[in-house]
């Protein structure tokens, strides 16, 4: 969750999408990495840190670093009374990354760069990390088609959504190689689509869903679904669009 929405959540239940989204980023990676083998996650632009200590559970030798600039005091207490693991050390600036002891295996900036102006400057300056090796796998996940900014992306502070070239060439104007790339949540394209259309958009963040667990749990399982089927299509070379869009990258040589 971001935190500019856990300022203001008034439901403890998880957005479907971000718990879908969750599993779709573990999946990618998993197909990539063996989890066992990482020792060190740094989740930029980590909100409260859900990713990281769910993560967590599936990295049993990793630390794990969450960084987020909006951190207050406050936050900062309530995130780490809340989460479950004491791997997970929370940072309030990139540059705070140097001071760890370890390579960093995987930087994830999920739905992050749209946040910020410069987002060429900002990868190019976490690539350039001490501790970031030609080997660390980056996952970034954006928002999709400039066409579907709405009052929803205002409200969260984003500068821009992307489509696929449009990320790969930012990517690799900050000197990563893209390795793979893809579209995901085709279903809710068509829902952010008809809201658009009608300008019926959610301008509260994902925290003001007040769906029942149940509801969110079925939705979840679509969103999966949905996945799953983009993914096998695109295997076979169809390529779908979605609502979100990601790439795995590395260091290039150059």
């Amino acid at each position: 969750m971001d935190l500019k929405e856990f300022q203001h959540s008034s439901f403890t239940s998880r957005h479907p999408w971000e718990l879908a989204r969750f599993e779709v980023m573990k999946d990618i990676l998993s197909r990539r990495i063996d989890f066992d083998s990482v020792r060190m996650v740094a989740d930029i632009g980590c909100g409260d840190a859900f990713v990281v200590d769910n993560l967590a559970a599936f990295m049993p030798k990793a630390n794990l670093a969450a960084v987020d600039k909006n951190f207050t005091a406050v936050e900062k207490e309530q995130i780490l009374a809340s989460i479950r693991h004491s791997n997970i050390t929370l940072f309030e600036d990139v540059l705070e990354l140097e001071s760890l002891q370890q390579n960093i295996d995987i930087v994830l900036l999920m739905d992050v760069i749209e946040h910020v102006e410069k987002d060429v400057d900002f990868i190019r300056q976490v690539k350039t990390l001490p501790n970031v090796t030609s080997n660390t796998l980056f996952f970034v996940t954006v928002p999709a088609f400039q066409s579907l900014f709405s009052e929803h992306d205002v409200f969260l502070n984003h500068f821009r959504r992307y489509n696929q070239s449009q990320l790969q060439e930012v990517l690799m104007q900050a000197g990563l190689k893209v390795n793979q790339t893809g579209y995901f949540f085709l279903s809710l394209l068509f829902v952010r689509s008809l809201q658009k259309m009608l300008r019926k958009d959610n301008t509260n963040g994902l925290n003001q869903s007040k769906s029942s667990a149940f509801a969110n749990r079925i939705v979840k399982m679509v969103l999966l679904i949905d996945y799953n089927i983009s993914s096998f299509l695109n295997k076979i070379g169809i390529r779908l669009p979605g609502l979100s869009l990601y790439a795995l990258c590395q260091k290039s040589a150059s």
